[in-house]
């Protein structure tokens, strides 16, 4: 049984883009500014760094005298989102803002966009 050219040229070619298409969808991001971000008690954590989605800032946390005492990053990071979780139930993500001394004095408290 024969099989025409155009017929075989069709079903390799349809074979390759398949292929193509279903690879690319596991692909990875490949560009440098990309990163998978933590996400601590419910809340994405963005240290030196903005999310790409659209968002918007729906207010701010700060550290307050309890910075002064702090038994480190952890400790001021956890007080900053319970901070948050009191004042801003519906927050998705807090961004770290460093003061001067290089400490975590404030955060912003954002929503995601739809």
């Amino acid at each position: 049984m024969k099989i025409r050219p155009f017929v075989f040229g069709l079903c390799c070619g349809l074979s390759v883009s398949v292929l193509t298409a279903s690879v690319s969808l596991f692909e990875k991001p490949t560009t440098s500014s990309e990163a998978m971000v933590e996400r601590i008690d419910g809340y994405y954590i963005f240290t030196d760094s903005r999310p790409i989605r659209d968002y918007e800032v729906i207010g701010t946390v700060k550290t307050g005298f309890f910075y002064l005492l702090h038994d480190g990053y952890p400790t001021v990071r956890n007080n900053l989102i319970a901070k948050a979780r009191r004042n801003f139930g519906n927050a998705d993500g807090l961004i770290f803002n460093w003061d001067t001394a290089g400490s975590v004095g404030a955060a912003e408290v954002i929503r995601f966009r739809e």
